[in-house]
């Protein structure tokens, strides 16, 4: 089980992966927030949900570019107001157990090259070298592609050598371009 912001469309091309919504109206959880933090400040609670909505709507649109509240990402929405959590816990269940999601060679492999894509990114972003480089990872049965612009020779070989040095990079192909001085010196 992975749950988490944007978790549902990140793995959403994995097809065993069964992606559902667990929702509940603003008011019911209002005041469900509002009895777990044992407090009478609704004001506060809120301001807090609406927050972090916000943040959840700003995570999945920049990263994903979708809408996460359109029951078209999910295999399955359901709403607490109405059916118990034991209720829902049934249906995630029988879903998740059903053929249509199980597991196979293939979607294991999409799965283990999305997590692939992931472990290179971090790597880059954790090199001060490369972290502030803006490229495409495709990962495709641990043969890696990186793709996009960067400012100078030095980024484009510093990129390719965090990413191959990433445990599970069987082979990497560097399709990044050297940014042309013209453009570095005048912009777009």
């Amino acid at each position: 089980v992975i749950r988490g912001w944007g978790a549902n469309h990140l793995l959403g091309s994995v097809p065993h992966v069964v992606r559902v919504r667990i929702c509940a109206s603003f008011v019911v959880r209002v005041k469900r927030m509002m009895e777990r933090l044992n407090t009478t400040d609704e004001s506060a609670v809120e301001k807090e949900i609406r927050l972090s909505d916000e943040a959840i709507t700003a995570i999945t649109r920049r990263h994903f570019d979708v809408n996460w509240k359109d029951a078209e990402h999910y295999d399955m929405v359901l709403n607490t107001d109405r059916i118990s959590i034991e209720n829902c816990t049934e249906q995630v269940m029988q879903l998740a157990g059903s053929p249509r999601f199980a597991q196979t060679a293939e979607s294991v492999k999409k799965l283990n090259d999305i997590a692939l894509v992931a472990h290179v990114r971090a790597a880059l972003r954790g090199d001060e070298r490369t972290r502030a480089l803006k490229i495409t990872i495709e990962v495709s049965d641990g043969n890696a592609t990186l793709s996009g612009i960067v400012e100078t020779d030095a980024s484009l070989k510093q990129a390719a050598e965090v990413a191959a040095a990433v445990p599970g990079i069987a082979n990497l192909t560097n399709n990044l371009k050297e940014m042309s001085g013209a453009y570095r010196r005048f912009g777009n």
